[in-house]
């Protein structure tokens, strides 16, 4: 990463059409080869990537909505700051 100040990356949060789950997206920086963008799970719709998160599992290995989107959240976080964007989910 270089000393340039960080650009921030909106990440929008919105009711999926199940109205289950939730879909994340956010356009996609210049500097992302598409590539990427797939290898981590990503769909590419124009300028913007997205990805559809719900509960998961069952019994003990149940996973609740909230904190798969916090899984996910996270996991986006951390790979967009390790590529110098600064996140903010809306």
């Amino acid at each position: 990463m270089t000393d340039r100040k960080k650009i921030q990356v909106d990440v929008y949060v919105r009711l999926d059409a199940s109205e289950t789950g939730r879909e994340v997206s956010f356009r996609i920086p210049d500097d992302i080869p598409q590539h990427e963008l797939l290898d981590k799970g990503y769909a590419i719709d124009g300028n913007s990537a997205l990805t559809g998160v719900s509960a998961y599992g069952t019994g003990e290995d149940f996973v609740s909505l909230a904190d798969a989107l916090r899984e996910q959240q996270q996991s986006l976080r951390t790979w967009l700051d390790e590529k110098g964007y600064t996140v903010v989910f809306k």
